[in-house]
């Protein structure tokens, strides 16, 4: 920041990360509505983000002087499928935007409504000028949420639904594509042509992730 006499003077922003709360719905309905997974699915950023910030349980979000530069999450997909914003992304994993074939029929099998597995979607945007530095924090503390919840929720059916076998992340970013189990384009959806990458992973991926992360944003 530049001074009346031209000096310059660093400007300290001290980040928290907070568990999420109702008031942070809209904020989260910007960041989701201007973001890769909504551009590219026409997911409902209303709806995704009502879920988000009323999920005290699990979810780490980035604040600055009481403003929200970002969020990372994990929602069940089986327990929120009657949520239509959730049943679009549903729709579009069994879909042949998909493009690798056996990645959409083991997806398919996973999220049946009877007899598969308890998957949760990873929801995560930042502001722009969110230091990436905080990214694998943002990481370790929601997989820190995930242990949390699985152990101690409350009511049991709460705890069931938080105990998540497999995660599934839709994004642009290749962060923990190398810790995936299996990994396919999304065909279409982002303006110049982009496309979405689409991972499955187990919950411990997570937490192994976080050391090269570390050695890459934080070095």
């Amino acid at each position: 920041m530049a001074q009346a006499d031209g000096a310059e003077k660093e400007l300290q922003v001290e980040f928290i990360f907070t568990d999420p709360a109702e008031e942070d719905t809209p904020y989260v309905r910007s960041l989701l509505a201007g973001g890769s997974l909504c551009t590219a699915t026409g997911a409902d950023a209303a709806g995704l983000a009502a879920t988000v910030a009323n999920q005290v349980e699990v979810g780490t979000m980035i604040k600055a002087d009481g403003a929200l530069f970002g969020f990372l999450s994990a929602v069940s997909l089986q327990r929120h499928r009657a949520d239509p914003s959730v049943g679009r992304l549903i729709s579009l994993l069994g879909s042949d935007r998909v493009e690798d074939g056996p990645l959409r029929q083991r997806l398919a099998g996973l999220l049946a409504p009877s007899g598969g597995a308890n998957v949760g979607l990873l929801l995560s945007e930042r502001m722009v000028n969110t230091p990436v530095q905080l990214v694998p924090h943002a990481v370790e503390s929601l997989h820190l949420d995930l242990g949390w919840a699985a152990a101690n929720a409350e009511p049991a059916a709460e705890r069931a639904s938080l105990t998540f076998e497999w995660l599934v992340l839709l994004a642009h970013e290749e962060l923990l594509a190398e810790g995936a189990e299996a990994v396919s384009l999304v065909r279409g959806g982002l303006p110049g042509g982009g496309q979405l990458l689409l991972m499955l992973l187990r919950p411990e991926a997570l937490a192994a992730a976080v050391p090269a992360m570390r050695a890459v944003m934080c070095d």
